[in-house]
């Protein structure tokens, strides 16, 4: 399977996806991804603990990888946008998920930049920072 059709066709995918689904060596992917990167027809980018590659064609912003990497990450993004001022205990309660996963995910699209948390007594309000 070729490199540069799998980037094209998953933007945002990380190494060790590219590994599995192009059957090569580790050295190998790794060389035809820095000729790639050499020759700016790929990017890298740093997201948390990942290193994701994306074509140089079109530019992805943040909300667009992580809507292409993280189910949970996007549902609860969208549901901040339709919410504004939902609080986490109530993102919990709606999608079924621990207090705790929700938070990791609020910390990771507050680090991107894409919710921005309001303390209002002692609840914290989330509103999207994009509409």
């Amino acid at each position: 399977v070729n490199i540069l059709t799998q980037i094209l066709n998953n933007p945002g995918v990380h190494h060790n996806e590219l590994l599995r689904n192009c059957n090569l060596q580790k050295g190998q992917l790794q060389w035809h991804i820095d000729v790639l990167l050499r020759n700016q027809i790929i990017k890298k980018e740093k997201h948390g603990q990942y290193t994701i590659y994306v074509p140089v064609l079109k530019s992805y912003d943040s909300e667009e990888i992580i809507f292409m990497k993280s189910k949970t990450s996007s549902e609860i993004l969208t549901i901040i946008k339709n919410k504004p001022g939902i609080n986490s205990s109530e993102i919990s309660r709606l999608i079924n998920l621990s207090r705790s996963t929700v938070k990791y995910h609020i910390d990771k699209l507050s680090e991107e930049n894409l919710i921005s948390l309001i303390r209002k007594g002692r609840k914290i309000e989330l509103f999207s920072i994009k509409p």
